[in-house]
């Protein structure tokens, strides 16, 4: 938020109140400067938008629906979580406009709650309150302005929803950065935490860098001109969960930090979203953390995801996953609170006392440390808040093969399962050996060998932690690099593979047919005898294959070929099948050690021992065994 907007605030003041209070900003509207992307800021009903490198100007009669997902208040969060009763749209600039506010609910349709004819060449300034619907006097929803302009049209230079509550509790944020030979990322990322205006409360920066040495001149330049904000560590790559756990152990050294916020490195975030990140949290009536919701960076219109949840089969499920953010029936989805588990920590802003009572992110590199931290906290009382229109754009989970991370995948969701009993099971040997099967047909002989690791080194309990996390990681590339796809800069024009039978039956025919197949030798060939194209999704039974085949992700981003081969098939599977029955065997005693050390795993000195930190006289969380094994037996998360 500018310092323009914060003095429009204060300029509110009423000053014939014998104490006047002071307008708390809340949520600077985000003005559009170009054309590009401006459904999700605004809808020009009538006349045209005159971008401006300071707010905008309509043309004269112009209409300006704020109608949009960067500018919509979601009542519904605000009335769940925070104390506040009423807000004020503030408005700052020159003209005459009537401004109508809009609330949209679930159920009640669209109704409107305030319209108001403004004068901002009387003071440059106005508010138009608006009083908040508790959920005991209905459905909240999402409300939104709509601006009409007179004949001399409109100039706003701010913006912004705040309130004359006064709020529950300081805040200040502490932001950790883990990043890993992506300097050229991280330097625009960088620019924009910085330049957040004072009312983003962003103090100490940490990046913790487990790469190679951030060397270029504009890294230096930051570093001179904020050198008691920015403070960039270098360590040996522990993951992201080391990197993280790194900067919240360097943050909670500070008394005045009072939530972590971790933020990768490669987003693309606006500072104005900080101050209503600082601002929610400020007037939450609980303990919480606060997430920000991921945007497609490559189709910015579309929601990836808006937090998860961890299904009781042990899978991840993405809320409001492919929404598309400038349809209007998006908005209305989003008014509605779906159940959140964690939030990913591409911008996830975590409270310290929660690090204090409940520990440090579980060691085990990459994949899945945001999910199980996310569940603890929740097992515990703290709730997860993804809260609209807080986002970032970020690289889409759909845009890199996986490849080797399938094997985190794996080997952590069944560290997960075992440390959370309650919520939800381990994968069966069952469904294992199916999956096996299935990636013979593929030829993907690499997700084998994920299969194989993961579970030999899950069935190796809590002393595979004990393993320095680069040598365990050196260790899997080497063993399943070899084994992966021909990655390809461009294809062909491939035909695409041909739909394969509709019935159930019918897929099952076709599937043990072609795992027949491809055992004997003599694999299923495409009619023409050529080269295909899959996507990455294409089910099973669709896979009508020749000798080779490309995966070929929609939006070009890879393509990977794919090639048969009889003797890799076998050993995969000989090599294969004995782990699975080990795992059959062996997983519920294995489940057991994981869950009998749960509370050691994250504890502050183990950390700083993992880390090869000089361990201070007094950790900066205190041990808390008896309070991580009473989170344990929490009740199974819903």
């Amino acid at each position: 938020m500018t310092a323009q907007f914060q003095t429009a605030f204060q300029a509110t003041t009423r000053p014939r109140q014998s104490a006047p209070r002071k307008l708390e900003p809340l949520q600077r509207f985000l003005l559009p400067r170009s054309p590009e992307g401006l459904e999700l800021y605004a809808r020009v009903e009538r006349g045209e938008i005159l971008h401006q490198p300071q707010g905008l100007r309509t043309t004269p009669h112009a209409s300006v629906s704020f109608d949009a997902y960067l500018n919509s208040f979601f009542e519904t969060y605000w009335v769940q979580h925070t104390n506040i009763d009423q807000v004020q749209l503030v408005l700052n600039g020159r003209g005459r406009v009537w401004c109508t506010i809009f609330r949209e609910t679930p159920v009640g349709g669209r109704e409107t709650v305030a319209r108001q004819l403004v004068d901002l060449d009387l003071y440059g300034e106005a508010t138009v309150p608006v009083q908040l619907r508790p959920a005991s006097h209905g459905h909240p929803g999402r409300l939104f302005a709509v601006l009409d302009a007179d004949a001399e049209g409109l100039r706003l230079d701010c913006l912004g929803w705040a309130t004359f509550e006064p709020p529950l509790r300081k805040v200040s944020l502490g932001v950790g950065i883990c990043t890993f030979n992506r300097e050229r990322f991280l330097l625009p990322t960088l620019e924009r935490l910085l330049s957040a205006p004072p009312q983003a409360g962003v103090g100490q920066v940490y990046v913790v860098n487990q790469g190679e040495p951030l060397t270029s001149p504009q890294l230096q330049a930051l570093r001179d001109a904020e050198p008691l904000r920015l403070r960039v560590v270098n360590q040996d790559n522990f993951g992201g969960a080391g990197g993280f756990a790194r900067a919240a152990l360097e943050l909670l050294k500070r008394r005045e930090t009072t939530h972590v916020l971790f933020m990768d490195d490669d987003v693309e975030v606006d500072p104005a979203h900080l101050p209503t990140v600082v601002a929610f949290l400020r007037y939450s009536r609980e303990t919480l953390v606060l997430g920000g919701q991921m945007l497609d960076l490559f189709d910015r219109c579309r929601m990836t995801e808006g937090g998860a949840r961890v299904t009781p089969d042990n899978h991840v499920r993405s809320n409001h996953e492919q929404l598309d953010l400038s349809a209007p029936e998006a908005l209305l989805d989003l008014t509605k609170i779906p159940p959140t588990h964690f939030n990913g920590w591409w911008f996830s802003a975590i409270p310290v006392e929660a690090f204090r009572a409940h520990g440090l992110p579980l060691p085990i590199f990459i994949r899945g440390d945001d999910m199980e931290f996310g569940v603890r906290l929740r097992s515990a009382g703290i709730p997860t808040v993804s809260l609209p229109p807080i986002s970032v754009w970020h690289e889409p989970f759909y845009a890199r093969p996986a490849g080797w991370k399938h094997y985190y995948d794996l080997r952590n969701r069944l560290i997960f399962a075992s440390l959370n009993p309650g919520h939800c099971r381990l994968d069966s040997a069952l469904r294992l050996f199916k999956i096996t099967l299935a990636m013979i047909v593929r030829y993907d002989y690499q997700h084998i060998a994920i299969i194989r690791h993961a579970l030999t080194d899950f069935l190796r309990g809590p002393e595979l932690l004990e393993q320095p996390a680069s040598e365990k990681h050196a260790e899997i590339l080497r063993a399943l690099q070899p084994l992966g796809p021909e990655l390809l800069a461009e294809i062909d024009d491939l035909p695409a593979a041909a739909p394969g039978p509709v019935s159930r039956t019918g897929r099952r025919i076709r599937l043990i047919n072609a795992i027949a197949r491809a055992l004997a030798g003599v694999p299923a060939r495409d009619p023409a005898g050529a080269e295909c194209r899959v996507e990455p999704d294409a089910p099973h039974h669709r896979m009508r294959l020749g000798r080779s085949y490309v995966v070929a992700e929609p939006g070009g981003h890879y393509y990977a070929r794919l090639r048969y081969s009889w003797s890799a098939g076998w050993r995969a599977l000989l090599s294969t099948a004995p782990v699975i029955l080990r795992y059959r065997l062996g997983r519920a005693k294995t489940a057991a050690r994981w869950l009998a050390v749960y509370p050691e795993l994250v504890r502050a000195d183990r950390w700083e021992r993992r880390l090869g930190l000089e361990r201070p006289r007094q950790s900066v969380i205190r041990p808390a065994r008896q309070r991580a094994r009473r989170s344990q037996l929490a009740p199974p998360v819903t």
